[in-house]
């Protein structure tokens, strides 16, 4: 329901597992949740997530399979209605930032192409891990901590947005080089309650 909105303008396992609860990325110390594939058991590590400029908010996770067989990635992290190039989903566009004092979720940003600012991911090997990052609009300065939803998978709550620089991966775009399309976000309505694209 969360991820259920799409990008401004202009790639699915088992039901979600429980939150192994391991804090505060900012102290650099990771946190983790269960990653429910119907491949076999796997888990998402949350890295970095940081205010990287005024406008946008970088996240850095690892995502693991602690199973013995490989695992179909196309798809279990992506959001159809987040992906231009929806067709087969690889991109891990499901990812969002949610501002809870905003009522807002917003999505990993696009470039006009349209391409997403996040990774794509394919395939992963029994007890192989795949580092990926997304990059999502900034919520206004003065919200500090945010939650953190990926499909399948528990929220990480309350995370704290640090800053500066986040290591970049070898296929990460920098958005300060491209033309971005208009952010995506959804807003929550009490009536009806459901999440809506603003």
């Amino acid at each position: 329901m969360l991820s259920a909105c799409g990008g401004g303008g202009d790639d699915s396992g088992g039901g979600p597992g429980t939150d192994k609860a391991r804090q505060a990325t900012s102290s650099g110390e990771r946190r983790s949740v269960a990653f429910a594939h119907a491949g076999g058991p796997a888990h998402i590590d949350l890295v970095a997530l940081n205010r990287t400029s005024e406008t946008t908010v970088t996240g850095r996770f690892r995502v693991v399979n602690d199973g013995r067989a490989p695992l179909d990635m196309a798809g279990p992290l992506g959001d159809r209605s987040n992906d231009p190039q929806a067709g087969s989903i690889l991109t891990v566009s499901g990812l969002g930032l949610l501002d809870g004092r905003n009522n807002k979720l917003h999505m990993p940003l696009h470039t006009t192409a349209p391409t997403c600012l996040c990774s794509k991911i394919q395939t992963l090997a029994p007890g192989a891990s795949a580092d990926i990052y997304a990059v999502f609009p900034a919520p206004p300065a003065d919200v500090e901590r945010v939650t953190v939803t990926a499909p399948n998978a528990m929220p990480f709550h309350d995370v704290p947005l640090g800053k500066g620089a986040v290591p970049p991966l070898p296929d990460q775009i920098d958005p300060a080089t491209v033309k971005l399309s208009a952010p995506g976000s959804c807003r929550w309505s009490a009536s009806p309650r459901a999440w809506s694209s603003v």
